[in-house]
């Protein structure tokens, strides 16, 4: 998929796709993930905090990648053991993922608009 005005909507539309097959690697997911980090410094200061975020339930994934080759093993074996419910596990680091993918494929087309342009007016 080549659509280099609409990157990141397109990423995030590829993840998605991705997760909906049942044998997405993890290490794909993680490295598609690791080339969004420089997006956060598009977004200003105010979003370090979710760069910061992003990074860390990016690198709990890294950390299973050898034990769970795919997204699903890691989700069901959470499943298995009682943990997809808890915060503190790497299947519900997916989701945020997504989450800030779709927040940064809905602000960066607004902010690049214009180099005048701040993140108030980018998000109404």
């Amino acid at each position: 998929m080549a659509c280099p005005d609409e990157f990141l909507p397109c990423l995030t539309a590829a993840l998605e796709d991705a997760l909906a097959r049942p044998g997405i690697s993890t290490g794909g997911f993680v490295r598609a993930c690791t080339v969004l980090l420089p997006v956060f410094d598009k977004l200003g200061t105010v979003f370090n905090f979710a760069k910061v975020e992003f990074s860390q339930k990016n690198e709990s994934l890294d950390r299973v990648i050898n034990r769970y080759p795919t997204l699903a093993e890691l989700v069901n074996e959470d499943k298995r053991v009682g943990k997809a419910l808890f915060t503190l596990n790497s299947s519900t680091a997916i989701p945020l993922l997504l989450n800030r993918c779709r927040i940064g494929a809905l602000l960066m087309p607004r902010l690049l608009l214009e180099d005048s342009m701040c993140l108030k007016p980018a998000h109404v």
